[in-house]
């Protein structure tokens, strides 16, 4: 029971962050949870269904999961040129980890620049799993 009650208590904070991503503005006299469960309610019948709010749901995440790795991306990137370059892969957590049997960062380089972007980088972090629990943000090289 607790985790439902976890789950409603996150979806209540991150209404707001989701109004804000949107691509129509809320209006002032509009509540963001509003325009949220008029985004999630494909319908338009006035009720989510399990599969609308699920839908919903899954897209909250995958765009908080995205926002937590472009932050995590922002902060191993030491020298501010928008992407990793060796030295900084071989800081991640994922590749210090994986000790001798991190890929090599060419793996994931598919404009062959030698660096990684952030779509690479989203790739890597894919390709490699997740990091574990409690772990999450601490990517930056130490």
């Amino acid at each position: 029971m607790s985790r439902v009650w976890l789950s409603l208590a996150g979806l209540m904070l991150a209404l707001p962050l989701v109004a804000i991503g949107q691509e129509q503005p809320v209006r002032a006299d509009q509540h963001p949870g509003d325009a949220v469960f008029k985004r999630w309610d494909a319908d338009g019948n006035g009720v989510l269904s399990q599969q609308e709010f699920r839908r919903g749901w899954d897209t909250l995440r995958q765009r908080a999961a995205v926002t937590r790795l472009r932050a995590q991306f922002e902060r191993v990137d030491r020298n501010d040129d928008g992407a990793i370059d060796d030295q900084e892969y071989r800081g991640l957590l994922l590749v210090r980890r994986a000790g001798d049997q991190a890929p090599p960062l060419s793996r994931f380089d598919g404009n062959k620049d030698g660096r990684l972007q952030f779509d690479e980088y989203v790739s890597m972090v894919r390709q490699m799993g997740p990091v574990p629990a409690g772990t999450a943000g601490k990517d930056s090289p130490e």
